[in-house]
């Protein structure tokens, strides 16, 4: 028996199951479907949506068809049976990102079986012959799994929203000593940070925004000065330093950059957000009032190298929404004299903190310091 599984996952995988089912009346072997949230009901196959387990089926296969998810992994350790892997893709509107394909080629290298990314690629002769058990020297299983472990880290833990997003991207730990630079009103990063590390500390320059913010924070450390000058704060102290929007108003970036560095651990961590150089900012009325300048996708790279850091993780995100919200925010606050935040428009908006996109119009960066 040949056992086809798609997974838990709440969108459709209709373009695997619709391949099975049109090749199998030439196999010659029986063959079920575990189909989740799929529309597409096979005719030559046999077939169900979900089930409580399916270690019988796994058990009575002579043949697995896999996602490349974590099921991936526990088929290939628990089962000693052929194992055929293909991943999700976005464009077919079967994941919100391509992180399956990068892992499922990335296993299949580590353990010598296939990964298909082109289902056409799957033909009757093959699931006749196909007889590649995973091999997974026990002796190297940790190895697998701690790169497994860094390359979701690399491509996403992302997040359901921007809040979401940036505490992922921090990875608090309750050992660690949090910088974050640069106060909003409500400071809602370091409302989560504070309970989860051992130091959370902000600085700001304005000290009016500061008493604001301090009526939401328990634990975090304020501190109101310049971050250009120096001495301000205790050098290589902090684990993980955050800067979101901030880097832009200042002069002399580089410089910057290389002093908050200097306080920094050996291989500790950087999160910033800029504003990309998107034509959309034009109409961004801060970029006229507040910026020093704009950044660009190989501008950041080669301010980061420049200044003794290297990327682990970049992303752009935000959308048209953006500006809208600032314009609703700016008509409540100057026409209306009400306070209104700025999440009128947040579904496109969060959708891009949960992938990796191509365009968008703010640059996020987490780089190590080397």
């Amino acid at each position: 028996m040949i056992f086809v599984a798609v997974g838990t996952h709440d969108g459709q995988f209709d373009r695997l199951i619709r391949r099975i089912d049109e090749i199998a009346p030439y196999v010659k072997e029986s063959i079920v479907a575990q189909i989740g949230a799929g529309t597409y009901k096979p005719k030559n196959i046999k077939f169900f949506d979900f089930a409580p387990n399916l270690d019988e089926y796994y058990r009575q296969a002579r043949l697995v068809i896999v996602q490349s998810a974590t099921s991936l992994i526990e088929v290939s350790m628990n089962y000693q049976k052929p194992v055929i892997t293909v991943p999700r893709q976005k464009k077919y509107g079967e994941h919100i990102n391509d992180h399956q394909v990068e892992f499922g080629e990335f296993f299949a290298k580590k353990t010598g079986i296939s990964c298909f990314v082109d289902v056409k690629k799957i033909t009757p002769e093959l699931l006749k012959t196909y007889k590649t058990v995973p091999e997974i020297d026990l002796a190297n299983l940790e190895k697998l799994r701690e790169n497994y472990r860094a390359f979701f880290k690399s491509i996403a833990p992302l997040g359901k929203d921007r809040i979401d997003y940036f505490v992922n991207l921090v990875d608090p730990k309750k050992t660690d000593k949090v910088l974050n630079i640069g106060i909003s009103n409500i400071p809602e990063i370091e409302m989560i940070l504070e309970d989860k590390v051992r130091e959370c500390w902000t600085v700001d320059i304005d000290g009016p925004k500061l008493k604001k913010a301090a009526h939401y924070l328990h634990k975090t450390k304020l501190v109101e000065g310049d971050i250009t000058k120096d001495n301000l704060l205790k050098k290589n102290y902090y684990d993980k330093i955050v800067m979101c929007e901030v880097l832009e108003h200042l002069k002399n970036d580089d410089r910057v950059l290389m002093g908050i560095r200097s306080l920094l651990k050996p291989r500790g961590k950087l999160i910033i957000s800029v504003p990309n150089n998107h034509f959309l900012h034009y109409l961004h009325p801060v970029t006229y009032m507040q910026h020093e300048r704009q950044y660009t996708n190989h501008s950041v790279r080669d301010l980061m190298k420049k200044t003794g850091f290297k990327i682990e993780h970049f992303n752009v995100v935000e959308c048209w929404t953006l500006l809208a919200n600032l314009y609703v925010h700016l008509f409540y606050k100057y026409f209306l004299g009400k306070s209104k935040n700025f999440l009128t428009f947040g579904r496109r908006a969060n959708r891009s903190y949960r992938q990796i996109n191509k365009g968008g119009l703010d640059i996020v960066v987490r780089a190590v310091k080397i």
